[in-house]
């Protein structure tokens, strides 16, 4: 398994897939990649700030990659580009690739 830092919240993590958290590259001066150069299975977005969604919606039609993030902001997603989210209303265990995670939303 391979874990990379690409500035600020983004991280990639390579196993049997591509996985790449909070793609915040375009206008990051932190970026060590670019939207163009990114690649990924799957996109994993923590929460609706500028600078965690990023560019997740251009990397997920050019790549193919499956968007994963909390129920309200995969609806919001959906809405407003069409990219179908997996949304992850109730904890379940979520394995992609090498990697197993529990996944739960929480009310603030």
């Amino acid at each position: 398994m391979r874990i990379d830092f690409y500035g600020h919240a983004c991280v990639g993590v390579q196993g049997s897939k591509k996985i790449l958290i909070d793609p915040y590259l375009s206008g990051n001066p932190a970026a060590s990649l670019t939207p163009e150069q990114a690649e990924a299975d799957y996109l994993l977005i923590t929460h609706g700030h500028g600078d965690h969604l990023g560019d997740a919606v251009e990397i997920a039609k050019r790549t193919g990659a499956q968007v994963v993030a909390m129920v309200e902001l995969a609806m919001a997603i959906e809405e407003a580009t069409g990219v179908t989210v997996e949304d992850e209303a109730l904890p379940t265990l979520k394995t992609v690739g090498d990697i197993k995670a529990y996944l739960e939303s929480h009310e603030a």
